[in-house]
């Protein structure tokens, strides 16, 4: 058992538990149901395929012009971070962009 399996479980008790949900609520329960039961079964190259689409790309730039946004920065810097993120999308693999997380990610988390 992985962690998405443990995710998958835990939608599953909330979809099929004794509470009725609202339809949207179970709708959402639904697509996260087959997206944990797809990463479950996904090695690292499927997922790292799955990641390189415009529609991830896009989620990604979302999220980053969220957090610019959070932080007030100028129009300019804030074109200028998104291009170079652009660049980097392009650039960068997924698989190198999971071992560069992995590189830095316990100072990000302690």
């Amino acid at each position: 058992m992985n962690g998405y399996d443990i995710m998958g479980d835990a939608c599953r008790k909330l979809l099929y538990g004794t509470r009725e949900l609202p339809e949207d609520e179970k709708i959402e329960l639904e697509a996260k149901i087959k997206a944990y039961d797809f990463l479950k079964e996904a090695d690292e190259r499927v997922i790292c395929a799955t990641f390189e689409s415009t529609a991830f790309n896009d989620m990604m730039k979302g999220y980053v012009c969220a957090v610019m946004a959070e932080y007030n920065l100028s129009h300019e810097i804030q074109a200028d971070i998104l291009e170079k993120f652009q660049d980097s999308l392009e650039k960068l693999r997924p698989k190198d962009a999971l071992a560069e997380w992995d590189r830095h990610k316990s100072r990000w988390l302690s």
